[in-house]
């Protein structure tokens, strides 16, 4: 379970370089990867869905195993990524087994160009398996792709963080971000004026508040009110047209009923913020 939120983001962080940059050992099972749309795009979202096949040879793993989906330019840093615990824990893979996950979304972000002539940017997509909870441990990579992500310059809205957010933060090496909310959090979006799509992805302390809610609002309009299974967790919503209203600048308001201070909830702490939910992407188009 996560003890402090923060630090356990930026130490996951560290592993999660250190896996995609090494090559790893080999592991009897094939990979293959399917984006809805096909093309990859910055500014955007697609749905991906993943294939495993089980080979013949393949030695059982004792611990469960995290899926690392990376895809990397070309001075080989990760631009975005797209792990993933299997539904079917690696412990159980077998010899001849064929595993489809659910489909689910990747968001793509922004990326700089480079060169103001190119249409697309060779990338690389890696996907192999790794220990979560121990850097010195297995780490397979399965899969390495060579795949062309298009520069899209009609992305979602900027997202101005207004009241009850606490300062940007980030892992040591810049491949997650991420506010603090306190117990409200409003950001700030230019309105579409149209049906528009909002995807949250976020992580609650489970240990510090086990049943805490999250309530996810727009135009002063309740869009979910729900308790986090897990830890993390992604939200995906279509917004009508009229949940959205007139106004040219809506508000997006995120607030829970508990909040913890890790000064009082993680041994050793010394910060004392009142934390509500850590947020790393709000999407909206």
């Amino acid at each position: 379970m996560v003890k402090n939120a923060s630090r356990f983001v930026g130490w996951l962080g560290i592993i999660l370089l250190a896996s995609s940059c090494k090559p790893g050992s080999q592991i009897k099972a094939t990979v293959s990867a399917e984006f809805n749309p096909p093309q990859l795009e910055d500014n955007s979202l697609r749905t991906a869905t993943y294939q495993w096949n089980i080979n013949t040879g393949f030695k059982q793993q004792e611990k469960d195993l995290t899926v690392y989906v990376h895809f990397m330019d070309k001075n080989n840093k990760i631009l975005f990524q797209d792990d993933y615990k299997p539904e079917l824990p690696t412990s159980q893979w077998k010899e001849g087994l064929a595993i489809n996950t659910a489909p689910h979304l990747l968001l793509i972000p922004a990326i700089t160009r480079t060169d103001t002539d190119e249409e697309f940017m060779p990338i690389k997509m890696i996907i192999g398996l790794y220990d979560p909870m121990n850097a010195q441990g297995p780490s397979y990579r399965v899969l390495e792709q060579d795949l062309k992500l298009k520069y899209n310059p009609k992305g979602p809205e900027k997202i101005q963080y207004t009241d009850g957010w606490y300062p940007e933060e980030w892992n040591p090496q810049m491949t997650l971000r991420w506010r603090w909310t306190g117990p409200q959090a409003i950001a700030v979006v230019r309105s579409p004026k149209k049906n528009a799509i909002l995807y949250i992805k976020g992580l609650v302390n489970k240990d510090a508040v086990p049943d805490q809610k999250v309530k996810f609002e727009i135009a002063n309009n309740l869009i979910e009110e729900f308790t986090p299974k897990d830890a993390e967790f992604a939200k995906y919503y279509q917004i009508p047209a009229d949940q959205i209203g007139a106004e040219d600048l809506i508000q997006i308001r995120i607030s829970v009923d508990k909040t913890f201070s890790p000064a009082k909830a993680v041994p050793g702490s010394t910060d004392q913020r009142d934390l509500g939910v850590q947020i790393f992407t709000i999407f909206f188009k």
